[in-house]
Protein backbone atom coordinates (compact mmCIF):
# COMPACT_ATOMS: atom_id res chain seq x y z
CA UNK A 1 0.00 0.00 0.00
CA UNK A 2 1.55 3.35 -1.06
CA UNK A 3 0.81 6.68 1.37
CA UNK A 4 0.36 10.06 0.16
CA UNK A 5 0.28 13.42 1.46
CA UNK A 6 -2.32 15.79 0.49
CA UNK A 7 -2.03 19.91 1.47
CA UNK A 8 -5.52 19.80 2.47
CA UNK A 9 -4.83 21.06 5.97
CA UNK A 10 -3.71 24.46 7.48
CA UNK A 11 -0.13 23.67 8.66
CA UNK A 12 2.54 24.51 10.81
CA UNK A 13 6.09 23.08 10.37
CA UNK A 14 7.69 22.50 13.99
CA UNK A 15 11.58 21.14 14.21
CA UNK A 16 10.84 17.95 13.52
CA UNK A 17 7.28 17.51 12.56
CA UNK A 18 4.60 19.13 11.07
CA UNK A 19 1.63 20.41 12.76
CA UNK A 20 -1.64 19.44 10.74
CA UNK A 21 -5.10 21.19 11.83
CA UNK A 22 -8.15 19.10 10.96
CA UNK A 23 -11.50 20.60 10.45
CA UNK A 24 -14.05 19.43 12.18
CA UNK A 25 -17.94 20.68 12.86
CA UNK A 26 -16.93 24.17 12.97
CA UNK A 27 -13.75 23.57 14.89
CA UNK A 28 -10.58 21.25 14.65
CA UNK A 29 -8.58 18.35 15.30
CA UNK A 30 -5.17 18.32 15.26
CA UNK A 31 -2.17 15.63 13.58
CA UNK A 32 1.46 15.62 14.37
CA UNK A 33 3.26 14.28 11.62
CA UNK A 34 6.65 12.79 11.17
CA UNK A 35 8.80 12.15 8.41
CA UNK A 36 7.26 11.84 4.95
CA UNK A 37 5.43 9.18 3.17
CA UNK A 38 7.70 6.38 1.71
CA UNK A 39 6.46 4.42 -1.52
CA UNK A 40 5.27 0.78 -1.48
CA UNK A 41 5.21 1.39 2.58
CA UNK A 42 1.87 2.73 4.38
CA UNK A 43 2.20 5.45 7.05
CA UNK A 44 1.64 5.04 10.50
CA UNK A 45 -1.76 6.59 12.01
CA UNK A 46 -1.72 6.45 15.85
CA UNK A 47 -4.13 7.23 18.59
CA UNK A 48 -3.06 8.08 21.96
CA UNK A 49 -3.88 6.66 25.32
CA UNK A 50 -6.10 7.81 28.78
CA UNK A 51 -4.68 11.84 29.73
CA UNK A 52 -2.08 11.22 26.75
CA UNK A 53 -1.56 13.31 23.82
CA UNK A 54 0.03 12.77 19.87
CA UNK A 55 3.16 14.45 21.77
CA UNK A 56 3.29 11.14 23.28
CA UNK A 57 4.80 9.31 20.21
CA UNK A 58 7.40 11.95 19.77
CA UNK A 59 9.88 9.10 21.65
CA UNK A 60 8.91 6.52 18.71
CA UNK A 61 9.24 8.86 15.96
CA UNK A 62 12.73 9.81 16.94
CA UNK A 63 13.08 5.93 16.41
CA UNK A 64 11.81 4.99 13.64
CA UNK A 65 12.63 5.65 10.10
CA UNK A 66 8.98 5.34 8.57
CA UNK A 67 6.19 7.73 8.25
CA UNK A 68 4.33 8.15 11.95
CA UNK A 69 1.34 10.39 12.58
CA UNK A 70 -0.92 10.90 15.75
CA UNK A 71 -4.06 12.37 16.20
CA UNK A 72 -4.84 14.71 19.62
CA UNK A 73 -8.39 13.79 20.32
CA UNK A 74 -10.59 16.77 21.18
CA UNK A 75 -9.28 18.25 24.52
CA UNK A 76 -5.86 17.00 24.43
CA UNK A 77 -3.12 18.03 22.98
CA UNK A 78 -3.23 21.21 20.63
CA UNK A 79 -6.94 20.06 19.35
CA UNK A 80 -9.78 22.36 20.25
CA UNK A 81 -11.99 21.26 23.58
CA UNK A 82 -14.48 18.89 22.79
CA UNK A 83 -17.32 21.32 20.97
CA UNK A 84 -20.25 19.14 22.46
CA UNK A 85 -20.72 16.57 25.13
CA UNK A 86 -20.51 13.65 22.15
CA UNK A 87 -17.26 14.88 21.06
CA UNK A 88 -15.61 12.12 23.07
CA UNK A 89 -18.00 9.18 23.20
CA UNK A 90 -16.95 5.93 20.75
CA UNK A 91 -19.05 6.38 17.68
CA UNK A 92 -18.17 9.99 17.05
CA UNK A 93 -14.61 9.25 17.74
CA UNK A 94 -14.04 6.40 15.30
CA UNK A 95 -15.59 9.10 12.56
CA UNK A 96 -12.57 11.61 13.83
CA UNK A 97 -10.34 9.59 12.44
CA UNK A 98 -11.81 8.53 9.33
CA UNK A 99 -11.82 12.40 8.98
CA UNK A 100 -8.38 13.51 10.25
CA UNK A 101 -6.59 10.08 8.03
CA UNK A 102 -8.80 11.19 4.83
CA UNK A 103 -8.12 14.80 5.61
CA UNK A 104 -4.48 14.64 5.70
CA UNK A 105 -4.71 12.43 2.92
CA UNK A 106 -3.52 8.90 3.40
CA UNK A 107 -4.41 6.44 1.53
CA UNK A 108 -4.66 2.75 3.66
CA UNK A 109 -2.59 3.27 6.61
CA UNK A 110 -1.94 1.29 9.64
CA UNK A 111 -4.14 1.97 12.14
CA UNK A 112 -1.99 2.41 15.73
CA UNK A 113 -3.79 2.63 19.17
CA UNK A 114 -2.28 2.83 22.89
CA UNK A 115 -4.81 1.53 25.58
CA UNK A 116 -8.15 3.74 25.26
CA UNK A 117 -6.66 4.38 21.99
CA UNK A 118 -6.94 1.05 21.32
CA UNK A 119 -10.11 0.93 22.27
CA UNK A 120 -10.82 4.11 19.20
CA UNK A 121 -8.69 2.04 16.95
CA UNK A 122 -10.11 -1.29 17.53
CA UNK A 123 -13.88 0.14 16.50
CA UNK A 124 -12.69 2.11 13.91
CA UNK A 125 -11.36 -1.04 11.79
CA UNK A 126 -14.37 -2.80 12.61
CA UNK A 127 -16.89 -0.11 11.45
CA UNK A 128 -14.15 1.18 8.54
CA UNK A 129 -11.59 -1.73 7.57
CA UNK A 130 -11.20 -0.81 3.47
CA UNK A 131 -9.61 2.16 5.40
CA UNK A 132 -6.56 1.01 6.38
CA UNK A 133 -3.94 -1.93 5.26
CA UNK A 134 -3.35 -2.79 9.34
CA UNK A 135 -3.86 -2.90 12.77
CA UNK A 136 -1.61 -2.71 15.81
CA UNK A 137 -2.95 -2.49 19.51
CA UNK A 138 -0.81 -1.62 22.30
CA UNK A 139 -2.46 -2.69 25.99
CA UNK A 140 -5.62 -3.51 24.22
CA UNK A 141 -8.22 -5.43 25.17
CA UNK A 142 -11.97 -6.16 23.11
CA UNK A 143 -13.72 -5.08 25.77
CA UNK A 144 -15.40 -5.73 29.46
CA UNK A 145 -17.63 -9.20 29.18
CA UNK A 146 -20.61 -8.99 31.31
CA UNK A 147 -23.13 -6.27 32.13
CA UNK A 148 -22.16 -6.57 35.56
CA UNK A 149 -18.62 -6.01 35.23
CA UNK A 150 -19.06 -2.99 32.63
CA UNK A 151 -21.64 -1.30 35.70
CA UNK A 152 -18.64 -1.83 37.85
CA UNK A 153 -16.42 -0.38 35.56
CA UNK A 154 -18.62 2.60 34.90
CA UNK A 155 -19.06 3.33 38.78
CA UNK A 156 -15.03 3.60 39.18
CA UNK A 157 -14.54 5.42 36.37
CA UNK A 158 -17.16 7.97 37.72
CA UNK A 159 -15.40 7.96 40.68
CA UNK A 160 -12.29 8.64 38.93
CA UNK A 161 -13.30 11.59 37.39
CA UNK A 162 -14.70 13.11 40.19
CA UNK A 163 -11.67 12.54 41.84
CA UNK A 164 -10.17 14.31 39.05
CA UNK A 165 -12.59 17.41 39.13
CA UNK A 166 -11.59 17.61 42.91
CA UNK A 167 -7.81 17.18 42.88
CA UNK A 168 -7.36 19.64 39.84
CA UNK A 169 -5.05 18.51 37.07
CA UNK A 170 -1.99 18.86 38.26
CA UNK A 171 -2.85 16.92 41.24
CA UNK A 172 -4.39 14.22 39.65
CA UNK A 173 -1.32 13.70 37.19
CA UNK A 174 0.66 12.57 39.97
CA UNK A 175 -1.96 10.19 41.38
CA UNK A 176 -2.06 8.94 38.01
CA UNK A 177 1.37 8.63 37.52
CA UNK A 178 1.10 6.38 40.64
CA UNK A 179 -1.11 3.48 39.69
CA UNK A 180 0.20 -0.15 39.22
CA UNK A 181 -0.77 -0.15 35.53
CA UNK A 182 1.23 2.81 34.39
CA UNK A 183 4.30 2.74 37.43
CA UNK A 184 6.41 1.23 34.47
CA UNK A 185 6.02 4.73 32.65
CA UNK A 186 8.89 5.89 35.21
CA UNK A 187 11.51 3.90 32.53
CA UNK A 188 10.31 6.30 29.85
CA UNK A 189 14.05 8.16 28.74
CA UNK A 190 14.06 11.68 29.30
CA UNK A 191 13.09 14.16 28.20
CA UNK A 192 10.16 12.59 26.50
CA UNK A 193 8.49 11.13 29.74
CA UNK A 194 9.09 14.91 31.40
CA UNK A 195 7.68 16.13 28.42
CA UNK A 196 4.61 13.80 28.43
CA UNK A 197 3.73 14.26 32.37
CA UNK A 198 3.79 17.91 31.67
CA UNK A 199 0.86 17.65 28.78
CA UNK A 200 -0.84 15.68 31.00
CA UNK A 201 -0.68 18.25 33.88
CA UNK A 202 -2.26 20.75 31.32
CA UNK A 203 -5.36 18.84 30.71
CA UNK A 204 -8.45 19.98 31.16
CA UNK A 205 -10.54 18.18 34.23
CA UNK A 206 -13.32 18.45 32.39
CA UNK A 207 -11.38 16.42 29.08
CA UNK A 208 -11.03 13.48 31.79
CA UNK A 209 -14.24 13.61 33.16
CA UNK A 210 -15.15 13.19 29.43
CA UNK A 211 -13.01 10.80 28.36
CA UNK A 212 -14.01 8.44 31.17
CA UNK A 213 -17.56 8.96 30.54
CA UNK A 214 -17.05 8.60 26.59
CA UNK A 215 -14.10 6.15 26.16
CA UNK A 216 -14.12 4.36 29.68
CA UNK A 217 -13.84 0.49 29.06
CA UNK A 218 -17.22 0.38 31.25
CA UNK A 219 -19.09 2.11 27.96
CA UNK A 220 -17.11 0.71 25.30
CA UNK A 221 -19.17 -2.07 23.97
CA UNK A 222 -17.93 -5.57 24.15
CA UNK A 223 -16.65 -6.63 20.79
CA UNK A 224 -14.85 -9.86 21.29
CA UNK A 225 -17.50 -11.77 19.47
CA UNK A 226 -16.31 -9.38 16.06
CA UNK A 227 -12.88 -9.98 16.24
CA UNK A 228 -13.00 -12.98 13.89
CA UNK A 229 -14.44 -10.68 11.13
CA UNK A 230 -11.26 -8.56 11.03
CA UNK A 231 -9.19 -9.29 8.08
CA UNK A 232 -6.33 -6.98 8.16
CA UNK A 233 -3.08 -8.09 9.17
CA UNK A 234 -3.19 -7.36 13.27
CA UNK A 235 -0.82 -6.98 15.68
CA UNK A 236 -0.74 -7.26 19.46
CA UNK A 237 1.76 -5.64 21.90
CA UNK A 238 2.62 -5.79 25.41
CA UNK A 239 5.18 -5.37 27.89
CA UNK A 240 6.25 -8.29 29.89
CA UNK A 241 5.61 -6.83 33.06
CA UNK A 242 2.19 -6.41 31.87
CA UNK A 243 1.22 -9.67 32.32
CA UNK A 244 -2.57 -8.97 32.74
CA UNK A 245 -2.87 -7.01 29.14
CA UNK A 246 -0.47 -9.89 27.94
CA UNK A 247 -2.89 -12.76 28.59
CA UNK A 248 -6.02 -10.61 27.43
CA UNK A 249 -3.86 -10.47 24.07
CA UNK A 250 -3.45 -14.24 23.86
CA UNK A 251 -6.70 -15.01 23.79
CA UNK A 252 -7.41 -11.79 21.56
CA UNK A 253 -4.62 -13.32 19.23
CA UNK A 254 -6.34 -16.58 18.82
CA UNK A 255 -9.53 -15.20 17.45
CA UNK A 256 -8.20 -12.84 14.55
CA UNK A 257 -8.10 -14.07 10.90
CA UNK A 258 -4.73 -12.71 10.85
CA UNK A 259 -3.16 -12.11 14.32
CA UNK A 260 -0.40 -11.71 15.98
CA UNK A 261 1.18 -10.86 19.36
CA UNK A 262 4.53 -9.84 20.82
CA UNK A 263 5.62 -9.56 24.16
CA UNK A 264 8.63 -6.70 24.79
CA UNK A 265 10.87 -7.48 27.40
CA UNK A 266 10.87 -5.82 30.23
CA UNK A 267 8.59 -3.27 30.05
CA UNK A 268 4.91 -2.70 31.38
CA UNK A 269 1.45 -1.46 29.49
CA UNK A 270 3.21 1.74 27.65
CA UNK A 271 5.54 -0.65 25.91
CA UNK A 272 6.02 1.47 23.20
CA UNK A 273 7.31 4.49 25.14
CA UNK A 274 9.08 2.74 27.66
CA UNK A 275 11.60 0.64 24.68
CA UNK A 276 11.39 2.54 21.97
CA UNK A 277 14.28 1.36 20.28
CA UNK A 278 13.12 -2.00 20.32
CA UNK A 279 9.28 -1.16 19.77
CA UNK A 280 11.22 0.57 16.56
CA UNK A 281 12.42 -2.45 15.14
CA UNK A 282 8.81 -4.59 15.84
CA UNK A 283 6.93 -1.74 13.90
CA UNK A 284 9.47 -2.24 11.49
CA UNK A 285 8.99 -5.79 10.82
CA UNK A 286 5.28 -5.28 11.27
CA UNK A 287 5.00 -2.82 7.91
CA UNK A 288 7.25 -5.20 6.17
CA UNK A 289 4.28 -7.80 6.96
CA UNK A 290 1.64 -5.95 5.69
Amino acid sequence: MVATIMTTTTDTIVRGYTIRNIPYQGTSLQVLDWGTAEKGRPSVFCIHGFCGSAHDFQICADSFSGHLLALNLFGHGGSAPPPNPQALILDETVEQVIEATQTVGLHAPVLLGYSMGARVALATVLAHPEQFSGLILIGATAGLQGEENRRSRRLSDTELADRAQGMGSVAFSSYWAKQPLIQTQEMIPEPYRRLMLAERQGLDVSTIGASLEGLGQGVCPDQWERLDTIALPTTLITGELDTKYGQIAEKMTGLLQDGKHIVLPHVGHAAHLECPLEFSGVLDSILDRV
